[in-house]
């Protein structure tokens, strides 16, 4: 009953457009262009400053276990 329903509430024409001629629109992609801004340094210095972090890190690292070996 439902799918008859559905079926028939398809095939049947809103009020008030019976006859009119059905609307033509086309599509209309619109497109945006970025710039290329060149070189971004903030992004440089964010890198370089984890570059930095991650070699502190690697010497601390490296001065603790000599210094853990050289106790025992």
């Amino acid at each position: 009953m439902a799918l008859a329903m559905a079926v028939g509430a398809l095939a049947t024409a809103p009020a008030g457009t019976a006859g009119a001629e059905p609307d033509r629109t086309v599509p209309v992609r619109i497109v945006e262009l970025e710039r290329d801004p060149g070189f971004n340094w903030g992004d440089a210095g964010i890198g370089a400053a984890g570059a930095i972090a991650l070699a502190a890190i690697g010497t601390g690292g490296v001065v603790a276990a000599r210094s853990r070996a050289s106790d025992r």
